[in-house]
């Protein structure tokens, strides 16, 4: 849950859950990741308001500009049971961290992975993929963020492509395709998962693409002609 939000920090409400049965497991090295896309010449620290027993490292970069901070519930134990007597009567299968990230410069943390997803400070709270948790290191539940190959000379992030708008709801447009042999056009999700596949449209003018089959979140525009595939952020946001 998103407590307070700035144009330079976010504090989050996160509940980290061990409801595991058949077998019921107790573990006690259980940890969450939370991911960020980290603005250039910015310096991003993290620091708990509260938690039960939690500790926060980081940041890490996870590939590009994608960074995660991590908190780590090391020798607490989380496991499913009933309610703790003795600590206010909180569940044994649940530990609570708030955490705040804050930046040195400008930061839109709404277009960030883990963000999608999130409940409002007005909202209740709701389970989310996009913060993966981790027993001993090991992920056990949630998603990571798409490994894009930035390095890779087959890849070219932010190419001179033109989308439009961006953040955009139900229609976008493309153009400046970089040559008449563009092949394909993809919209990936961050699980590297194809949305849609469209055929390029080799014209003065910006192809016009219904996109109001996506759900809000982060995806990214391939285009590739068989060489190179350039690619392009782009942010879905529907009112």
């Amino acid at each position: 849950t998103v407590v307070s939000s700035t144009s330079k920090s976010l504090e989050v409400k996160a509940l980290l859950n061990n409801r595991s049965a058949w077998p019921a497991t107790a573990r006690k090295m259980m940890s969450f990741r939370y991911y960020f896309t980290k603005e250039s010449g910015t310096t991003v620290t993290a620091s708990l308001t509260s938690s039960q027993g939690a500790k926060i490292s980081g940041p890490l970069v996870a590939s590009g500009k994608v960074n995660y901070f991590t908190v780590s519930f090391d020798n607490v134990d989380i496991f499913p049971g009933g309610l703790d007597g003795n600590n206010g009567w909180s569940p044994f299968y649940q530990k609570e961290a708030i955490f705040k990230i804050t930046s040195s410069g400008a930061w839109d943390s709404s277009n960030d992975f883990s963000y999608d997803g999130l409940a409002s400070s007005s909202q209740n709270e709701a389970l989310t993929l996009n913060i993966p948790v981790y027993d001993n290191g090991v992920k056990i539940g949630g998603e990571e963020p798409m490994s894009m190959p930035t390095s890779s000379e087959n890849w070219q992030e932010q190419s001179s492509i033109m989308i439009s708008p961006n953040p955009a709801s139900n229609i976008l447009y493309i153009g400046n395709l970089p040559d008449d042999n563009v092949i394909q056009i993809s919209i990936i999700d961050m699980l590297s998962v194809q949305r849609m596949s469209l055929k390029p449209q080799h014209s003065p003018e910006m192809m016009k693409v219904d996109i109001s089959s996506l759900n809000n979140g982060i995806y990214h525009v391939v285009v590739d002609n068989g060489f190179k595939k350039h690619v392009h952020r782009l942010v879905v946001s529907k009112e």
